[in-house]
């Protein structure tokens, strides 16, 4: 199997991880109840909100560089993880499984860019 194929992959697995999370963060504002303000968030679930966003902007990065965006998505979620160990549950923990495999695919490259695809 081409190592292409395995960068390729990384890709589709980032970006179905991208819209997968997009998806939650919509249908969470969008079928609520309740009105949804920053205001009514505690310190903790803001800094869990802001650490999942920035595993998300990770995720986008690595679609251009990879050793970067998965090495963002990845210390972000493990930082994430530490506040709220519920997220190593499924599907959660889905997210720095996909990290971990965008920066083995990158560290094939030495710019850590996908320059074939």
């Amino acid at each position: 199997m081409s190592f292409n194929v395995f960068r390729l992959f990384a890709k589709v697995a980032a970006a179905i991880n991208i819209l997968f999370w997009l998806s939650m963060f919509f249908i969470r504002i969008f079928n609520s109840h309740e009105t949804f303000h920053l205001q009514s968030l505690g310190l903790s679930e803001l800094v869990q909100l802001i650490l999942m966003w920035v595993s998300v902007i990770g995720m986008a990065l690595s679609m251009k560089w990879e050793l970067i965006g998965g090495t963002v998505s990845l210390i972000a979620f493990l930082i994430l993880a530490a506040i709220n160990p519920v997220v190593i549950e499924f599907p959660y923990i889905v997210s720095p499984g996909i990290s971990m495999f965008v920066i083995l695919v990158g560290g094939g490259n030495k710019s850590g860019r996908l320059n074939s695809i």
